[in-house]
């Protein structure tokens, strides 16, 4: 299954940068424009991240659509950015963003050639 598959490069991923202990929490977020949203984290600190270039294969390509990926929401459970269809992303991952961007880049290319692939 694909979703298995996307969660287990990360996490591979993960363990590598040695940065998968989830240390941070998002406790506030805005979406300031399209694709774009200002995360504040418990620290006070934020990053602002511009989500287009990792919206690709099965799990984040619904978020494409600009008013699906306006219904992000913070989760209950690890204080993270959420959508309706279980897309999250780990709050350390986005805290960290530019350590991680090209990761989720280069992944989102492979995932997005395996989608392709299963429904041509």
């Amino acid at each position: 299954m694909i979703l298995k598959r996307e969660f287990s490069i990360i996490l591979n991923e993960c363990d590598i940068m040695k940065k998968c202990l989830v240390t941070h929490r998002v406790i506030s977020f805005e979406i300031i424009a399209p694709y774009t949203i200002k995360v504040q984290f418990e620290d006070d600190s934020s990053q602002t991240i511009n989500f287009r270039a990792v919206l690709g294969g099965g799990m984040y390509r619904p978020l494409r659509d600009t008013e699906f990926f306006n219904k992000v929401f913070l989760s209950d459970g690890i204080a993270t950015l959420a959508w309706p269809n279980g897309v999250d992303f780990n709050p350390d991952h986005l805290y960290h963003w530019p350590d991680y961007e090209k990761l989720y880049a280069e992944r989102v290319k492979e995932w997005e050639g395996a989608y392709l692939e299963q429904h041509s």
